[in-house]
């Protein structure tokens, strides 16, 4: 395109540039490595890029209120059922289910995390297009190189979220709010490595994209949008002060409520909204977090994990860990508290965080994500997942090795 330049080159993953249109203003064409390219001519077609990325600023709205909506589901998971949420866990126990052990305990987990998982697709179907989720014309944009890529991927992280016992949900936001010494080492390690991909420019989610010169740093959202946002957040809260005072009530009766698994569901739906809204879910964004000094950069993640984390960490640390050690107490659906409680830095927790953090940075995907792309009919969405299910199911031969 006469006028286009280079600022960043993303070499070897250098776009199609056959495919730039003839664009009224200039584009200048943003990757994360920085030394200069010769200016590049294009002949024009009619076609737009594939990879024009139409979120790279900063959405504060979108991802403070994804983080309210994240930080609800965190909290409702913990005082209903007394459990951390954890969405590699809960993907390990549904995938690999046919080869675990069928005792009693197995299979209500594996109902309990399959309709927790059911909500978060179901999220992502709903969100389709409305948050750019899954535009035809931006996939290659949206989930990287391809399935066979993905695949690849998802096996690093399901091999490294199964070593470290988490992955950015567990050990980002319930660690931290809980001041988990294992979970605070973890995210430091994936986030190090993920920083480190990133600025060696080997992630080939961030060097696909083709950003235009004139994208303002900070974007708000369309009226429609913040329609759905606010109605999102105040249907989120009625539920749950709903299923709250139910609960509370059947508990003190002694009584079970039929509404439980429910409340798992609604759950899923609240925290895969979330993660839609916030923008976690497109790679860009993720690693635009990671791309310090570039033009790239991308503060949302910490709108995100900031509003997630402070109400998660004042309801962890005033009334869930004090009551869980509490003996015979009970969460709002009389199911014992399954707090983690293993405070040990292990081999397995270092090498398997720095796993996840690799392959969270050569794609931008992270299990929650994937699943909520995967709601949105997206196929490499669900090459992920396979790949992530592969590679935690091989964890047991390798996490001898490391003991």
């Amino acid at each position: 395109v006469p006028g286009a330049k280079i600022v960043h080159h993303a070499y070897p993953f250098v776009p199609n540039w056959s495919h730039l249109t003839n664009a009224a203003p200039p584009l200048e064409v943003r990757h994360s490595i920085p030394f200069p390219h010769p200016e590049i001519s294009a002949k024009p077609s009619t076609t737009t890029h594939p990879n024009l990325s139409p979120s790279m600023s900063f959405t504060v709205i979108e991802s403070s209120a994804g983080g309210i909506l994240m930080g609800i589901a965190v909290i409702m998971q913990s005082l209903l059922h007394g459990r951390v949420t954890g969405i590699s866990g809960m993907l390990s126990s549904v995938l690999l289910f046919p080869f675990s052990k069928k005792g009693a305990d197995q299979k209500r987990s594996f109902i309990d995390n399959a309709v927790y998982l059911a909500g978060v697709l179901l999220a992502g179907f709903m969100l389709h297009g409305q948050f750019h989720l899954s535009d035809q014309q931006q996939t290659s944009n949206v989930l990287g190189p391809g399935i066979l890529f993905h695949l690849f991927v998802g096996a690093i992280v399901g091999l490294g979220t199964s070593l470290g016992s988490g992955c950015s949900t567990g050990h980002l936001l319930c660690g931290i709010a809980r001041l988990s010494k294992r979970s605070i080492v973890a995210t430091a390690t994936f986030c190090f490595t993920c920083g480190l991909i990133v600025q060696l420019n080997l992630s080939p989610a961030l060097n696909a994209l083709v950003v235009a010169s004139n994208a303002p740093f900070i974007t708000f959202p369309s009226m429609f949008q913040l329609l759905i946002i606010f109605a999102l957040i105040t249907v989120a809260i009625l539920v749950n002060s709903f299923l709250f005072l139910r609960a509370a009530n059947f508990k003190k009766l002694g009584n079970h409520d039929p509404l439980e698994h429910f409340s798992f569901f609604w759950n899923g739906i609240t925290f895969g909204c979330g993660l839609a809204i916030s923008g976690m879910v497109r790679p860009e964004k993720v690693l635009g977090f990671f791309s310090f000094g570039s033009p790239l950069y991308d503060p949302s993640l910490l709108c995100v994990a900031g509003l997630a984390i402070l109400p998660s960490l004042l309801v962890f640390q005033f009334y869930v860990l004090p009551e869980s050690k509490k003996p015979h107490t009970t969460s709002l659906y009389q199911r014992e508290y399954c707090m983690p409680t293993a405070n040990r830095i292990t081999p397995a927790l270092v090498i398997g965080a720095a796993l996840f953090g690799i392959g969270w940075g050569l794609a931008g995907i992270c299990p929650g994500p994937a699943v909520v792309n995967a709601g949105s009919l997206q196929a490499v969405a669900w090459s992920w997942i396979v790949g992530c299910a592969l590679g935690a199911y091989f964890s047991k031969y390798v996490e001898p090795l490391l003991q």
